[in-house]
This record gives structure tokens, sequence and C-alpha cells, in this order.
């Protein structure tokens, strides 16, 4: 499958910032880590899969929280999150897609006009060397493996998995 390029993201990584706000104010109000939460579809110790919309554009989009990582030792450890932002034509694209009305599937990925993959990564309040920072990449449906998907979530007791 032939995605088209992202157009509101450029690939790559930027930063990094002494603060977290210095680093959204550059990457601006149409990259994927400004996204307009409309609605929680699952929250679990935070919003794990919403559904909003990025700066001007219109389209519909899904926000997945994939994984969360620490790296390094306090003061200076680094906690990373990745996210996936699937982007459709319409909000019925997108919700025909969806497991128990909640939860991505291999259909979502595979309906999706644009994947966007993002990891934020600050390190913590009292860091000698606060740094933030942002990776973005396009992916492609066809190159993705289950490493690459966030774990399969069960809603009211429907298994939901990656298998086709």
């Amino acid at each position: 499958m032939n995605l088209p390029s992202v157009t509101s993201s450029a690939s790559g990584e930027i930063g990094p910032y002494a603060s977290y706000d210095e680093l959204l104010r550059a990457l601006g109000p149409s990259h994927p880590v400004a996204f307009r939460t409309d609605d929680v579809l699952f929250f679990y110790d935070c919003p794990r899969i919403s559904r909003g919309r990025v700066g001007c554009d219109p389209r519909p989009r899904l926000d997945i929280y994939v994984e969360d990582r620490m790296e390094g030792e306090n003061p200076n450890r680094i906690h990373t999150t990745r996210c996936h932002q699937l982007v459709f034509t319409s909000l019925d694209a997108l919700t025909a897609t969806l497991h128990a009305c909640v939860a991505p599937t291999v259909e979502s990925y595979r309906r999706a006009v644009e994947i966007i993959e993002y990891e934020l990564a600050g390190s913590e309040i009292d860091a000698a060397d606060p740094r933030h920072s942002c990776t973005t990449r396009s992916l492609v449906f066809s190159e993705l493996n289950s490493d690459d998907l966030p774990p399969p979530l069960e809603v009211d007791g429907i298994p939901n998995s990656w298998s086709e």
C-alpha cells in the first residue's frame, strides 16, 4: 500500500530543547503532537486512545499510545513515549475500523490515509541538563510488523488481536 507523504509533520528529530514548552513552540500547531482531543476512547492512567484533529486539517485522527520507556539513571533519566496517529478521510471511515467502538484494529492501520509515528523524549524535572525532543516518521502499513503496533486491547471481555 502506497501512502501519501506526511505534509503536516516533517520526518526527523526536532530538539533538544531545555523545556517541553520550548519544544511545543518549535513543533508548531500543525505537528501531530498538537493533537486536539475530541473524545477519549480508552483511558488507563492517561488517555491511551483518543479521537481528534490537528491544526487546520479537517481530517479526523486516532491518536494511539504505543509504549513508554525509561533510559538512564536519575537525575538524567530520559522518559520516551511512542505514539501512532492514524489519519482518516472521515469520521465514519475511522469509526468503521474500531473494535468494540474503542480499539484500533489491523483495518484501522490498513484504511488510514496516513500513519504517523512520533516519539516524545524528555528528561526528569530536576535534570542537570534538561533535554526535550520529538522524532516523527511516516509509516507504511505493508511494512509494519506486530512489534510496531500497540499491545492488543480487550474491551468488555471481547479480545482484540492484530491477526488478520
